[in-house]
């Protein structure tokens, strides 16, 4: 059975960058030019701003490696289980591998031993596999997920569009039912959350199933940017966006 990915939503501050003003030496007495000029104040840095994990984080996250939104989608590899993202993880972030950790995961028949002998045997045996993992995860950083049953909004008239509510939003993470010890964050979601329709007539296709609550499906086309030691967290950069119908037919792609 397919996993599902579930979206968890956090607190976040969002923090806008202050633009430092050039600082000049004053002088006592005008030149004729500045006599005659009004000139307004500079604006104050807010250096407390500038400061600020929310800022430091968006500064970090503008520093990471993008994703070509010219590779070919049908060369994106699918990422459908927290297994699959914990070898991501793992291939990103460098760390030392935890082969227990993982097996824990992984293996079934690791898990569920109590023999120190067996489980070591185990371990042995899945450690080539976990390296293949991981070092196979490490050189497709170019990934698809898919987030069924999807929730728009009604259609926006003045905005000519849908908007999401469970996908990508500002402030928070997904993860995956068998593994949610290893979590999803969009670098660049916001920008993903509004599906822009300049057809009238998909327009009116998506809101007669939206209102008659026919599944409604989004595929995320995602560049792996980096991995968060700290939180667990595979950080993605989505490079394209599709909505499809319950028949798996492309209603919109962005």
């Amino acid at each position: 059975m397919k996993k599902s990915l579930t979206a968890v939503t956090i607190l976040a501050a969002i923090a806008a960058l202050a633009t430092l003003g050039a600082c000049s030496k004053s002088n006592d007495t005008a030149t004729p030019a500045a006599a005659n000029a009004t000139h307004a104040a500079p604006p104050a840095a807010n250096l407390a701003d500038m400061a600020s994990p929310a800022a430091q984080k968006q500064l970090a996250e503008k520093a990471l490696p993008k994703g070509d939104p010219a590779y070919p989608l049908a060369s994106y590899r699918g990422v459908d289980s927290g297994n699959d993202l914990m070898f991501l993880f793992y291939g990103l972030s460098n760390l030392p591998v935890d082969y227990d950790k993982i097996a824990q995961s992984y293996s079934r028949d690791y898990q569920s031993t109590s023999d120190s002998f067996k489980k070591q045997d185990l371990l042995s045996a899945l450690k080539p596999r976990i390296d293949n993992a991981i070092a196979s995860a490490k050189d497709s950083r170019y990934i698809v997920l898919t987030t069924p049953n999807a929730m728009l909004d009604a259609y926006d008239f003045n905005k000519k569009g849908f908007q999401l509510t469970n996908v990508a939003q500002p402030g928070s993470y997904q993860y995956f039912f068998d593994n949610s010890n290893y979590t999803i964050e969009y670098t660049n979601g916001p920008d993903y959350t509004f599906l822009k329709i300049g057809d009238e007539a998909t327009a009116r296709s998506i809101e007669d199933m939206r209102s008659h609550f026919h599944p409604l499906t989004i595929r995320l086309y995602a560049y792996a940017q980096d991995a968060d030691p700290a939180t667990n967290r595979v950080k993605l950069q989505i490079v394209h966006e599709q909505l499809l119908d319950s028949a798996g037919r492309v209603l919109v792609q962005s």
